[in-house]
């Protein structure tokens, strides 16, 4: 990417936020204006990288995101941006809501950095600060080993440097951008440790939510791995989301979780989570080393539970191909095979009903496809839930 292209972006990202964190509330704590920078930088995150966002596991929080930057401006929020069609909001958020894939331009990636406007500054500059810190622990894994992802992602920390140069720091607040190391931006511009070390001492000090708590105790719990499995292998599919501390500690549970049900699985385990956080990210190793482990443990266990594995795998895989890929032969195997396996059943009610579905749905609807493979991943997550 060109100078002047990253510096018409950069103004242009200026322009668009600006009014609508103007009018952002008060907020209450320390952890809620975290939030707020993370929001955003989230959603810039998904107009550059949107696949992610048909998993249920995200897709509310996908929607909130996007708002946060839209707000009420709709589709008019990109009229002035490069290759705009008529829906590039609306047809994001069909995307995520119904995996329509085809509504939708990628107009909005030209919106790329985020950093708490002047206004906020003005009138709230602790919440402007702990939003810049919240933006950059967001930003800075997603950009991997990305050298002019990095500059974008280091926005916050720029802004944070430049706000205590000037002034605009208090005292308390200095301290805090001091002791997690954000006054130093160049270091989060490495894509090696210190970089990480800076990232995980913010995260220490303002923890990001779990993505859920699911409990592998229940008759859900060979299709609930089974259907993480394959959000595993997406996140690393589409890896700038593979960074995130929440998205870590769920693919670090599912890999902890593997040696629970086949301690056989150790060894593939371990090596697993090594590649995962090896510098720099190997995504053909790293989905290698997951494939290891999904096989380690299907090797250990009866059919039975092997079958509801495989149920719940392709439940995930079935929206993912119908919202991304469609292709009608993988369609054809995953509503085939699914239609079979009545071994899950017994997980609820609603898991029974819509698997009897499977066997009635054409391999090129990809709507129904969707909202099948969407509602049973639904349906296991809530019979895995923990109270």
């Amino acid at each position: 990417m060109n100078a002047p292209r990253m510096r018409f972006r950069l103004a242009l990202f200026c322009a668009l936020t600006s009014p609508l964190l103007a009018q952002s509330q008060t907020f209450a704590d320390e952890q809620s204006s975290v939030e707020a920078g993370r929001s955003v930088a989230r959603a810039i995150l998904i107009f550059r990288d949107p696949w992610v966002c048909e998993m249920p596991l995200l897709s509310a929080r996908c929607e909130a995101d996007v708002r946060a930057v839209v707000g009420d401006r709709g589709d008019r929020i990109a009229k002035d941006l490069p290759g705009s069609g008529p829906r590039p909001f609306s047809g994001l958020n069909d995307f995520i809501e119904h995996g329509n894939r085809d509504g939708f331009d990628r107009a909005l990636v030209y919106i790329n950095t985020a950093t708490a406007p002047d206004s906020m500054w003005a009138t709230e500059p602790t919440e402007a600060a702990l939003f810049d810190i919240g933006a950059t622990q967001v930003a800075i894994p997603a950009a991997l080993d990305n050298a002019m992802l990095r500059v974008f992602a280091s926005s916050g920390a720029l802004d944070l440097q430049a706000r205590a140069k000037s002034g605009k720091l208090s005292a308390a607040d200095s301290a805090t951008v001091s002791s997690i190391g954000f006054g130093d931006p160049k270091k989060l511009m490495d894509a090696g440790t210190p970089s990480k070390s800076l990232i995980a001492a913010s995260l220490a000090r303002f923890p990001e939510p779990p993505l859920g708590a699911y409990r592998f105790d229940r008759p859900s719990a060979h299709a609930l791995f089974g259907l993480t499995t394959s959000w595993v292998a997406e996140f690393i599919d589409n890896s700038p989301w593979i960074g995130q501390s929440d998205v870590d500690a769920f693919v670090t549970a599912w890999a902890n979780q593997s040696v629970a049900f086949a301690p056989s699985a150790a060894p593939a385990r371990n090596n697993f989570l090594s590649v995962l956080h090896a510098s720099p990210f190997n995504h053909d190793r790293a989905l290698k080393a997951s494939v290891d482990v999904e096989t380690a443990v299907l090797a250990a266990l009866p059919k039975a539970e092997k079958r509801q594995v495989l149920f719940g795998a392709f439940a995930a895989q079935l929206a993912y191909n119908a919202a991304v890929l469609r292709d009608e032969n993988s369609a054809r195997l995953y509503l085939r095979v699914m239609a079979d396996i009545d071994e899950v059943d017994p997980i609820s009610p609603d898991v029974a009903r819509l698997r009897a579905t499977s066997a009635t749905v054409k391999s090129d609807d990809w709507a129904t496809q969707f909202a099948l493979g969407r509602d049973l991943s639904v349906a296991i997550l809530n019979a895995s839930a923990s109270p």
